[in-house]
């Protein structure tokens, strides 16, 4: 994510390819039980981060960074999506 958003900031469009998990599979992988209801919903999320964590508001990274999504499962006894 960092990698992506510092890309686009720097003038480079690029599109980041995110898992979408079920929100079931979301409470396995997300702390807090952070979850959301749909994909703009974590995009709304992320962006904020992005903005608050990594200090890199909406306006320094334009329409360059995309997000886009894959439907995707977490598989508990491999660790991953």
């Amino acid at each position: 994510l960092l990698r992506a958003a510092y890309l686009a900031k720097r003038g480079a469009r690029v599109t980041l390819l995110v898992p979408w998990l079920h929100p079931s599979d979301q409470r396995l992988v997300f702390p807090a039980n952070v979850t959301f209801g749909s994909p703009s919903e974590q995009e709304a999320w992320i962006r904020r981060w992005l903005q608050d964590r990594a200090q890199l508001p909406p306006e320094l990274l334009g329409d360059r960074l995309a997000i886009r999504w894959y439907a995707s499962r977490y598989h508990p006894e491999k660790g991953s999506g």
